[in-house]
């Protein structure tokens, strides 16, 4: 079992007043979805797959969505690939990627996790 943990943190002294997340679950031998400054997609340096088993803890101000699609072949066709609630989830293995976007009108406090 591995503990896979993803974190938004806020480390300005000012409140974030929006944020977004994208975290392509890993695969052996898969590659970064951002591009290195040559325009070159790296290798990720993965060596097993990471499965979920249910939904992430929810926190207040922030929207959790998944998807069970492949990542696209850079950040922008990932963001845009079908997202959908935890309710719409069967089969937790299948997810690949989890999208957190930060609420409207929320505003995550300076120095908060």
């Amino acid at each position: 079992m591995v503990d896979y943990q993803i974190s938004i943190i806020n480390n300005s002294d000012r409140p974030l007043l929006a944020s977004r997340s994208l975290e392509v679950l890993p695969t052996a031998n898969d590659k970064k979805i951002v591009e290195n400054n040559q325009g070159v997609q790296e290798n990720r340096g993965s060596q097993f797959p990471v499965k979920i088993t249910g939904p992430l803890k929810e926190r207040n101000g922030f929207r959790i969505k998944y998807s069970t699609e492949e990542p696209g072949s850079n950040q922008t066709e990932s963001w845009n690939k079908n997202f959908v609630d935890k309710d719409a989830i069967s089969d937790w293995s299948k997810v690949r990627m989890i999208k957190i976007e930060q609420e409207q009108g929320y505003e995550m406090p300076g120095r908060t996790v």
